[in-house]
């Protein structure tokens, strides 16, 4: 999504910030073809979502002791202690619930902030997926299975849900249809 040459600077900000997203989604090592079958108009938003979650999801795993990601991928996350980590998530939650337009956002949230708002996506998805997120810094086991639905319910499932709200799909049978699939994929 390029700005026209006369846009204001609030439209090339945005502009720049979406371009920044589908540059991340197409480079990040666990890549798969995300935006790609989606038709041109969508694929801004679908990078946004994305770059969201795989920034949030590397804050949260990246580079633990002995693990395939610690040898080379995202290195400063990899140095990151365990609190460290944590208070990176509670800043990417912070700025998730920062209002659009607030100084010193990651590029990421310019343009999910704008894809928040033109496809009404409810908050609740993504403070979801950071809570999943949060988890992952502290807990490795799960006691029993209704620990292990729970997890999935904030991690898996929103992401089910923001595809369909992505594609304007807002039936409640569909997004319990998806949950049952992230959460058997999960």
């Amino acid at each position: 999504m390029h700005a026209e040459p006369n846009a204001s600077p609030k439209a090339k900000a945005i502009a720049d910030a979406y371009d920044a997203c589908t540059k991340l989604a197409r480079a990040h090592y666990e890549n798969f073809p995300v935006g790609r079958l989606v038709p041109r108009e969508m694929q801004p938003h679908v990078h946004a979502v994305y770059a969201f979650a795989r920034y949030a999801d590397d804050l949260a795993d990246e580079g633990y002791a002995g693990s395939a990601k610690a040898q080379g991928a995202s290195r400063s996350c990899g140095t990151m202690t365990p609190t460290e980590r944590l208070a990176a998530l509670d800043d990417w939650e912070r700025q998730l619930c920062s209002p659009p337009g607030t100084p010193g956002l990651h590029f990421i949230f310019i343009a999910l902030h704008e894809t928040i708002r033109e496809l009404d996506l409810p908050l609740g998805l993504f403070t979801d997926l950071l809570s999943a997120f949060k988890q992952d810094v502290v807990k490795r086991r799960y006691a029993n299975f209704a620990e292990v639905l729970d997890y999935c319910r904030r991690s898996a499932n929103p992401v089910g849900r923001l595809v369909l709200l992505l594609h304007g799909r807002r039936e409640e049978e569909l997004h319990l249809l998806a949950d049952h699939i992230c959460t058997g994929l999960q």
